[in-house]
């Protein structure tokens, strides 16, 4: 299989997210079922972290509002907190030392194309090429 552009990457794995978290921003609870475009994936460790871009516990569904005027502005404070709660220390650890981690853009989407399309773990189709 080809490899993935970026931008076709982060278009599946955001799907994937907002899928598994039920479409609902996980700071408010929030449904956005009927209103997609408002609920982005935030990435916690950002997405310059080429290591956990595509970890699937790095990430989560968050409305516009939640993300940007809360969570973002609060890296170190409440989302981290969150984040804590969600993983507990010892995950939220490895997260943590992952994201510090380099890893080529390249690999990152390899991996994700194994688990998203190989593993059938996706609850997305894949797009064509």
């Amino acid at each position: 299989m080809k490899l993935w552009s970026t931008a076709k990457a982060d278009k599946l794995f955001s799907l994937w997210i907002r899928e598994r978290d039920g479409w609902k921003c996980q700071r408010c609870g929030k449904n956005f079922s009927t209103n997609t475009s408002q609920l982005h994936t935030s990435h916690f460790w950002g997405r310059g972290h080429s290591a956990t871009r595509y970890s699937k516990e790095n990430c989560v569904a968050a409305c516009y509002s939640c993300h940007y005027w809360k969570w973002e502005k609060e890296k170190q404070g409440e989302y981290r907190d969150f984040m804590l709660r969600l993983l507990g220390k010892k995950n939220y650890a490895v997260l943590e030392r992952k994201a510090h981690t380099t890893v080529q853009r390249k690999e990152a989407i390899k991996e994700l194309m194994g688990w998203l399309v190989e593993s059938r773990e996706t609850p997305v189709k894949p797009l064509e090429s």
